[in-house]
């Protein structure tokens, strides 16, 4: 029992240095007492949002303020057709607004970007005749007070399968916005990239390899961009793909190149 005793007596003056140093270690560093707003557990709520009449879908959110939120989609609309769908979040409410249609098979908006209050763009396709898999490339633009339709390129010419759709789209100026999506070629599916210089809508060159589609976009400036999908490769199945844009070095402004990779589905980190 003495031994013990003397144990525990002996031990007792080191643990409670450790605790002071901890302590004085804490105060030093700042470390708060209570966890910070940053830290602490988010409080998810559903909130009610509009819907067309028939099913409704929305694929993409983006906002640039607390009172101005824009998400898009399609739903199916009377006559079967889908339809492009458009909500707007104005700090108290979400509400339908208006966005064109303009094929009589279907149109989809499958991605959106804010630029301001005034502006933003989304981004989709419209389908072509039934009988052929075909489809052009949809963006339209909201400046303010009603959404439009914005020209835009479509590379892909086949007849048949001539294929050519924007998932994604981000702005880093208004005069500087990207969409990137895919295109058929006679290889196959290809990466399509388009950019806006604040004039018109133009593609940007991408690697022509068969079956690669891109699903979204983003980056850290125009110079730095990056686009991430999907290739499917004939040993390997679905592998995913992520493309890089930088600048060329060249005067005024040259072209952005973008350079790719893949990774098999059957690898894990």
């Amino acid at each position: 029992m003495d031994s013990v005793v003397r144990v525990v007596r002996k031990t007792r003056p080191r643990c409670l240095a450790v605790v002071c140093v901890a302590l004085s270690l804490a105060v030093v560093a700042g470390v708060p007492a209570r966890a910070s707003a940053r830290d602490r557990a988010m409080a998810w709520s559903i909130v009610p949002s509009p819907n067309e009449a028939g099913s409704d879908w929305l694929l993409a959110v983006d906002a640039s303020a607390g009172d101005n939120a824009w998400s898009v989609g399609f739903y199916v609309g009377p006559e079967g057709v889908y339809e492009t769908l458009a909500e707007r979040w104005d700090g108290s409410a979400w509400a339908v607004v208006e966005t064109p249609n303009v094929g009589s098979f279907g149109d989809w908006l499958n991605g959106v970007t804010v630029v301001s209050a005034s502006e933003a763009w989304a981004v989709g396709y419209t389908a072509g005749e039934p009988d052929t898999y075909t489809s052009t490339t949809l963006i339209e633009h909201w400046t303010g007070s009603a959404w439009s339709v914005v020209p835009s390129p479509n590379p892909s010419k086949d007849p048949l399968y001539g294929a050519n759709q924007l998932d994604d789209v981000r702005a880093f100026a208004p005069n500087d916005v990207w969409a990137a999506g895919w295109q058929w070629t006679p290889i196959g599916s290809a990466p399509l990239i388009e950019r806006w210089n604040g004039r018109s809508w133009k593609v940007s060159p991408t690697p022509d390899d068969e079956f690669r589609e891109l699903r979204a976009l983003d980056g850290t400036s125009s110079s730095d961009i990056w686009a991430v999908g999907d290739a499917l490769s004939i040993s390997d199945g679905y592998q995913s793909m992520v493309m890089h844009g930088t600048v060329r070095p060249g005067p005024s402004s040259p072209p952005r190149s973008f350079r790719s990779t893949t990774t098999s589905t059957t690898s894990r980190w």
